[in-house]
């Protein structure tokens, strides 16, 4: 018999909402399919559907790895959803997402002049109910205090958050964080691609990696 049984206050707390327990974790948290087999296997299931989350990434091309999931939070939502994109590097290209089933109304292409306008675009994005990815510029670093309220607001709201950073040290408070880097053909494989790493993710160790065809991301 576990300890925690012969403890009726402890066991009256495990009971909780508001406890987290992670040996059920898998079983109780939301996921969203990849539309990647291969990331899928690699995530545990699926793309986490709410929380702050990491994407560093090096010369390589983050949003075709979105795509499927801001698709499917649309689908969900029946096209209710917007997605708004923070200080990209680029302009997206309007016939890609129209090719992978997004509509470009719903997207949202923000350039806030400092930070402090990129962490309140990102937060009304989430109180409006809409899905934010936002890029930080290499010396922008928000505080822990502030990477957690968004934490917070993105679980409250049950949205993801993408932060997309230039691969420097870890944001505080996320619920997954992954490392991007393209890839060229090897003697493993014939086709270029892209290396997913899990930098960091709840119930799991970090370290597992895969490596994703790039015919697969467009």
């Amino acid at each position: 018999m576990n300890s925690i049984d012969h403890n009726p206050s402890l066991n009256k707390l495990l009971q909780r909402s508001d406890t987290w327990l992670g040996s059920r974790f898998h079983s109780e948290r939301a996921l969203l399919a990849t539309g990647h087999r291969q990331l899928d296997q690699l995530l545990s299931g699926g793309w986490p559907a709410s929380g702050l989350i990491e994407i560093a990434r090096q010369q390589c091309s983050e949003l075709a790895l979105l795509l499927p999931v801001l698709r499917q939070l649309h689908s969900q939502q029946r096209g209710r959803t917007a997605t708004v994109l923070v200080a990209p590097p680029y302009r997206p290209n309007s016939e890609a997402l129209q090719q992978a089933g997004i509509d470009v109304d719903s997207v949202v292409v923000v350039a806030p002049r400092s930070l402090a306008e990129w962490l309140w675009v990102v937060e009304q994005a989430l109180r409006h109910d809409a899905v934010p990815i936002g890029w930080l510029a290499a010396r922008q670093r928000p505080s822990s205090a502030q990477l957690r309220k968004l934490q917070l607001l993105a679980s409250d709201r049950q949205l993801p958050a993408t932060v997309v950073t230039n691969g420097a040290a870890p944001l505080a408070h996320t619920v997954l964080r992954l490392q991007l880097q393209a890839v060229g053909p090897n003697a493993a494989s014939t086709q270029p691609g892209l290396s997913v790493e899990v930098g960091k993710q709840r119930g799991r160790a970090a370290g597992s990696r895969q490596t994703i065809a790039r015919t697969t991301l467009r």
